[in-house]
């Protein structure tokens, strides 16, 4: 659903146009009057805003068209029809306005090629009197739901509804994006809201079904007026917000590569011809331009052109995304699954365009709805899998919205466990995934979660705490990580000792006339000497650690990526001497 924006007064007094209060929200009120050759002429005036109403007053909800209780069913723009004036005997009557206007509106693009992107509802309001007020004359007055009238705020054209119960009547429906309040009159008039997503309308006038259309082109696209009467001869201000007018004249506009400077040249009798800039906009004959002759944001029985018809659709994306459905993005898979994303569906069956990624890189061919993970033969461990759906019209041509509004992106988390990897500890993770991301989870490298298969070797002797010496180490074994801390515990207590370490495995019972075995070989270093390390003491826990700087070593070796180094520590034990099991850390 769209965020909801302000909505207006439920009573427009005449004269809001020119007297406004100061620090009060406001929004344009649009009005037109048509020739008999369809031509427009008209206005608009601005008026109060208040927030949008949550209020509802109960009654019987009909869907004309729409998606609920399907995939993607709140995906949708919701166009919310109320009728005023229209009495418990005349809800049939409200019933076939109504479907003529949305048969109208359809009938339009881009609406007829984006009509799965719509809910329609009706909302029967009932009212205790037939008609509005000062139809068919100044006034007239009607007891009504809606309280709608002509000659609002002095323009006999001008048809003006209470917003806030116009939506306590709408919010009926299961969702609201756009109100259409239709009067039960056959006199000419209408108005677009466009900051209360609102358009007004007669029900039964010749004109009515058009006049819909363009007033949900102020309403819903926030398209300005493209006639050029109302407001006088030389426009002075500056470059207007609307996107369909403009005060750059081709050359200018192209320059700046400004409004519709993509457009220029463009030629689709579809859509009322040629691109250029045309004098005379916004009810000002000179010095402002809109982008066609004669589109239907200046005439009735016309087209919009294709500048309107791209903000529609920009405008109609900021409320739906591209994509209905799709698999749960919460869920972690193995690789075993088959993903899917469900795309919106234009009238005609085409869909919008799909590309799969793996791990940020396009899938050849991964072009459909789904995606077998198996057939992707994805290596262990973790991987992104990405669906990136995007309307690829060629109605847009503002790349920078397309990216933002009319593009939507589903991500998928991996972790694929292989046919020959372990799982040692039994939690669904590949041993060689949980090692990748953290290695210290196997300092020996053997590819096994140490809590499976420890990296300790070669037993030690008991000391005198009764207990058996035990190598350890916290940190990682990533040499660029620089953090390595030994580790010593279930020693005697208030004892002194240090670490050793060598880059070759060997074994000596009771060296040196101690209680222990040494369990290297070759040149041995002694972590016992500033700057490399220090006699430890046990304390009372007899535990000792040491934090070791790979730079800064005994002897001044040097640990390379890929090789095994061997630690263990030396400890007084009363009197004598005992040492610790092995401990064999693979540096990476």
């Amino acid at each position: 659903m769209k965020l909801p924006l302000a909505c207006v007064t439920a009573a427009l007094l005449v004269g809001t146009g020119s007297a406004q209060t100061p620090d009060v929200a406001r929004e344009w009120l649009h009005w037109d009057g048509a020739r008999p050759d369809g031509s427009l002429f008209g206005g608009r005036i601005s008026i109060p805003l208040v927030p949008r109403t949550t209020h509802r007053i109960p009654a019987p909800v009909t869907t004309l068209f729409g998606t609920y209780g399907a995939a993607g069913a709140d995906n949708r723009v919701d166009l919310v029809m109320v009728g005023d004036g229209y009495t418990s005997t005349e809800q049939n009557q409200f019933q076939q306005d109504a479907a003529a206007m949305a048969v109208s509106f359809f009938n339009h693009q881009p609406f007829t090629r984006y009509q799965n992107y719509f809910s329609v509802h009706t909302v029967a309001v009932v009212s205790n009197e037939s008609g509005v007020d000062n139809d068919p004359n100044q006034g007239v007055n009607k007891d009504t739901a809606l309280d709608m009238a002509f000659w609002c705020g002095g323009t006999e054209r001008l048809l003006c509804v209470s917003v806030s119960k116009a939506y306590s009547y709408a919010n009926n429906a299961p969702d609201v994006d756009q109100v259409i309040a239709l009067a039960n009159s056959s006199k000419y008039g209408g108005a677009g809201y466009t900051g209360s997503d609102l358009a007004t309308s007669s029900g039964q006038n010749g004109s009515s079904s058009e006049v819909v259309v363009h007033e949900l082109g102020h309403s819903f696209g926030n398209l300005a007026d493209e006639y050029d009467y109302g407001g006088g001869t030389n426009w002075t201000g500056g470059e207007v917000s609307e996107p369909n007018v403009s005060i750059l004249d081709a050359t200018a506009m192209a320059s700046a590569g400004t409004k519709w400077s993509d457009w220029l040249g463009t030629n689709n009798g579809n859509f009322d011809g040629l691109i250029s800039t045309y004098e005379g906009a916004r009810y000002y004959q000179k010095g402002i331009y809109r982008p066609t002759n004669n589109s239907l944001m200046r005439a009735l029985g016309r087209p919009f052109n294709l500048p309107s018809v791209e903000s529609l659709l920009i405008e109609l994306y900021k409320i739906v995304s591209p994509i209905d459905a799709a698999s749960d993005e919460s869920v972690v898979y193995n690789g075993s699954e088959v993903l899917f994303v469900q795309p919106l569906v234009l009238v005609g069956g085409k869909s919008l365009a799909i590309q799969w990624y793996l791990d940020g890189a396009p899938i050849a061919g991964a072009t459909g709805t789904q995606l077998d993970l198996v057939q992707l033969g994805l290596s262990p461990c973790a991987h992104t899998v990405q669906a990136v759906v995007v309307d690829p019209t060629k109605w847009v041509r503002d790349e920078s919205a397309r990216s933002k509004w009319m593009t939507d992106t589903r991500t998928f988390t991996l972790d694929v466990v292989g046919s020959g990897s372990n799982d040692c500890d039994g939690n669904g993770l590949a041993d060689e995934c949980e090692i990748a991301a953290d290695p210290s989870l196997d300092w020996n490298g053997d590819g096994v979660l140490d809590s499976c298969s420890p990296p300790n070797y070669c037993q030690a002797n008991a000391n005198s705490s009764g207990q058996a010496g035990q190598m350890g180490a916290s940190g990682s074994p990533v040499i660029a990580d620089n953090s390595l801390i030994l580790t010593a515990r279930f020693l005697p207590t208030n004892e002194f000792g240090y670490f050793l370490m060598s880059n070759t495995q060997g074994f000596v019972p009771l060296f040196g006339g101690s209680s222990g075995n040494l369990c290297l070989g070759g040149q041995i270093l002694r972590f016992n000497k500033a700057p490399a390390g220090q006699v430890l003491n046990t304390g009372v826990f007899g535990f000792a650690a040491l934090p070791v700087d790979l730079n800064v070593l005994p002897g001044g070796a040097v640990i390379a990526s890929g090789e095994h180094w061997y630690f263990q520590l030396w400890f007084r034990d009363k009197t004598t001497s005992n040492i610790t099991d092995g401990l064999d850390i693979l540096f990476r």
